[in-house]
């Protein structure tokens, strides 16, 4: 059902649901066929944000396996950050993020090459408000005035992003820290 566009997204996401919780009952058993299935790509080409939930769990439960098999579709996951859907974005982040923390080398370098940092930035200042519409940047900065900066800035869910990525990646390895650091950043 997972697999079967005929079906609709709502029964697609519910079938995904089931999948995971196959996978977290018996992992023994059933990540041999979440691996050997079209479950994953099916997931990824639904792209709702629930199905890209059940990826990222489903990443944090196969680990290395997954994320090696799934290594040329990283960037459709990457490209959901251009999603017009706010929950849709945050779990493409969780996910992207999830899959760099386990990924190799050549992952992380896709990643790059894909401007996920520009992608990342330009999702922020979207954000924020500091899109070239004059109107949208006044408004920002009278509710910048009558707030204190502090607060505002807490309000936005992607506040930050970017820079965990870009210092994890010139510092190298240190993929716990950053990890601790990712798991307090608020959406």
């Amino acid at each position: 059902m997972v697999c079967d566009s005929k079906f609709s997204n709502w029964v697609q996401d519910q079938a995904a649901l089931a999948v995971l919780g196959l996978v977290k009952f018996n992992k023994d058993v059933f990540v041999g066929l979440v691996l050997m299935c079209p479950i994953v790509r099916a997931l990824i080409g639904m792209g709702s944000s629930c199905s890209i939930q059940v990826l990222t769990v489903l990443v944090k439960i196969i680990r290395t396996p997954l994320v090696d098999d799934i290594n040329g579709e990283i960037i459709r996951i990457i490209s959901l950050l251009g999603s017009e859907d706010l929950s849709t974005k945050v779990v493409a982040i969780n996910c992207i993020l999830e899959i760099a923390f386990l990924g190799r080398e050549e992952v992380i370098g896709l990643m790059l090459e894909e401007d996920l940092i520009k992608k990342l930035m330009g999702v922020q200042r979207l954000e924020v408000g500091l899109q070239s519409n004059e109107d949208e940047m006044e408004v920002f900065v009278r509710r910048r005035k009558r707030q204190k900066w502090r607060k505002v800035w807490r309000n936005f869910h992607f506040q930050g992003g970017w820079q965990v990525l870009q210092c994890k990646w010139k510092l190298g390895k240190d993929w716990s820290r950053v990890r601790k650091e990712l798991l307090n950043w608020k959406y």
